[in-house]
């Protein structure tokens, strides 16, 4: 999946344009970025934590039962 998939996929669920959806997503990824750039992890609710030691490191979350 690339980014205009992503984008059409999430205009879809939140009834909004394909463009909209993509600025949304440009601004998560860009705040992601930022976290990490200040050498803070990035929670991603769901997924789980994006880390920037010294090499990258995610860390899925935990599945819920």
């Amino acid at each position: 999946m690339n980014k205009s998939d992503l984008a059409r996929e999430l205009a879809c669920r939140q009834k909004t344009t394909p463009g909209e959806a993509a600025d949304k997503l440009d601004h998560a990824v860009s705040e992601v970025l930022k976290k990490l750039r200040h050498g803070n992890a990035a929670r991603l609710p769901g997924l789980g934590t994006i880390s920037a030691d010294k090499s990258w490191t995610f860390k899925p979350a935990r599945k819920s039962k």
